[in-house]
This record gives structure tokens, sequence and C-alpha cells, in this order.
């Protein structure tokens, strides 16, 4: 690609990350927002209009004066497919969402299976991108250790060592994706909730399966030199997984809760550790802070806080992911 040609789509981009919030921009809006010249935004809405990527229409700003055009991206020219993987009631169900260009979930669909196998995930993907043509990449949430788009110790045992990136990119030739469910998650947290220069750990402890964790600091997701960094899930032997579930209720599982936590704290010392999961509640967190500080000085802390679910983190932390690697 030229020198121009470089520049034409950088151009592009700083106009789209724009548009993506949402609403009508003029030629003018978007040069005093993007610091490019307007005959240069009219070029390429032009250009981007021919294409379909933005609609254009003629509207009278404040009620006054002759129409001027404003332009909106266009919800269906190009869509993210987002998918991920976890356990519903026992058993694996595969949820993917079709994410429209300024980041709405235009579609949402569930499908319980049996067992996750590459094969049978393969297909799923295929069957979507047959339904939705317009997707451009395809985002996967795995639980587990990926390292290098591979997975490792999956909850999905089935998954284990599968070099799922490379795989899913050649069978479905467009950009894919691969990362653990709660980076996303966090990555999603940090969106949502506003930048911080905090230190927020994110811990999911649901019942029966093991916890996930991840931690991020200035819009970085802390995955160490292989994607282990934060996951307490791994503590666990795989030969003890089995067994080690089963006590993961609010019965017994405090303990285990406990052990996690210190270890978090310990390895990246947060500022905040919000938590969520069906084994815990609200009303638990003192009594497991108290049960922390055994182990962890008062003064080192980090704030407690609850969180009903993190479902509205893991999409939008998909959704940015994919458009962070689409600029990169």
């Amino acid at each position: 690609m030229s020198n121009t040609a470089d520049v034409r789509k950088q151009n592009k981009d700083r106009i789209r990350n724009y548009m993506r919030e949402g609403g009508f921009y003029t030629k003018q809006s978007l040069a005093a927002l993007t610091g490019l010249s307007v005959a240069t935004c009219n070029t390429l809405l032009n250009e981007m209009s021919s294409a379909g990527e933005v609609t254009g229409e003629k509207k009278r700003l404040n009620q006054v004066g002759p129409g001027t055009m404003v332009y909106q991206l266009n919800e269906v020219y190009e869509n993210r497919l987002c998918a991920y993987i976890e356990y519903q009631d026992g058993k694996p169900v595969v949820v993917s969402c079709l994410v429209t260009q300024t980041g709405n979930i235009a579609e949402r669909c569930s499908l319980t299976v049996e067992k996750v196998s590459y094969k049978q995930l393969e297909k799923i993907m295929k069957n979507l991108m047959e339904e939705y043509p317009s997707v451009v990449q395809v985002i996967l949430g795995i639980p587990g250790i990926i390292n290098d788009g591979i997975v490792y110790h999956s909850d999905f045992p089935e998954l284990d060592e599968e070099p799922l990136a490379q795989k899913m990119k050649k069978c479905l030739q467009i950009p894919v994706i691969v990362d653990n469910d709660m980076h996303f998650k966090a990555y999603g947290y940090f969106k949502k909730e506003g930048k911080t220069d905090k230190v927020v750990t994110l811990a999911n402890f649901p019942s029966y399966v093991l916890p996930g964790t991840a931690t991020i600091h200035k819009g970085t997701v802390l995955s160490g030199a292989n994607g282990l960094a934060g996951l307490v899930g791994v503590l666990t032997k795989s030969a003890e997984r089995e067994s080690v579930c089963k006590t993961l209720n609010k019965e017994e599982g405090i303990p285990f809760v406990v052990k996690a936590i210190v270890s978090v704290i310990s390895m990246v010392n947060p500022n905040l550790i919000v938590f969520t999961g069906d084994m815990l509640g609200e009303e638990q967190l003192q009594k497991i802070k108290e049960f922390c500080q055994e182990y962890i000085p008062e003064e080192f802390m980090p704030e407690f806080k609850w969180k009903d679910s993190f479902d509205e983190y893991y999409v939008m932390g998909m959704y940015h992911s994919a458009l962070e690697q689409t600029r990169g």
C-alpha cells in the first residue's frame, strides 16, 4: 500500500472512530473533531457514501436556514460476529451476537450443545457466516488460557491445545480474534465504566465451575508472557478439577474464594476487585474481606464491589478489541 493510500485509510479511520459514537455529523463537525480539513472530510465522506458505508441526507439544523448535508454510519454495511462459550444450567451454550458498526447488538442467539469440539464450533460458525454475510470479523471468547491463538486449560477440554484462531481464520477466510473470556470482560468494563488509572480486577465465581478473574490497568489487560497472569482458575490441577468444582457452591466454596482472591491481591495488587457469580452474594463480601486480611495487611487491601453480572461488559470488550485490531 502506498503512502497516499495509507494516509487515506488512516484519515477514514479517524472519521469512523467518531461516527461509531452514533448520531449525525456534518463535514464541518467531523473536520473539527478529527483535525482534517473540510475539503478532505468532504472527499472521504463522498467515497464512503458511494461505497455504502455511510448514508447522507439533508437536514435543517436548529430548525433554521437551508438544509445541510449530514452523515451517519450505515449500520448494516458491515458487522462483527461476537461469539462465546459458557455453561448455563450445567450445559455448554454457544452464544452469538451480531454487532453493528456502532457497537449495537442487532441479533443474539444461544445454542445448547452436548460437547464443544473444534469441528462442532467450526460448523456453528460457518452456519452463522452464511446467515450473516456482512460479517467482516469474528471474535471468540473462551474460558481458558489463550496463548498465540492456541487454547490451554479450558473449561471445555475438547478445545485444549487447539490452534483455534489460526484454524478458524483459515476456515472462515476473515480476521478472527480468540481470547480469554475474562480478558474481554475486563476490557469491556474499562470501556463502559470510564477510563481510570486504577488497577481493577474482575472476579467471577459461578457455581460448580472454576472461577474467572482478569485485571486491567489504564486500558491494558494484564495477561503476562503466556496469557496466564491473574487467571486464578488454573490454581487447581487438572486431575483435581472435577472434585474441586463440586465444592464450588455457597455452602462450601468460601475457602477457595479466599485462596483465589489472596492470590490475585498478592500478584497484581489491584485498587478495586469487582465480584459477580451465583456462588456468592453481595452480603458475603465483608466476610471474604475479613478472611483475606488474615493473609494481606489491611492497608494493602483493595476495595470490594459487587456486580450482578458481567454480561454487559462481555460483548462490548469483544467489539472494542476488534476495533483496536482493525486500527492496528
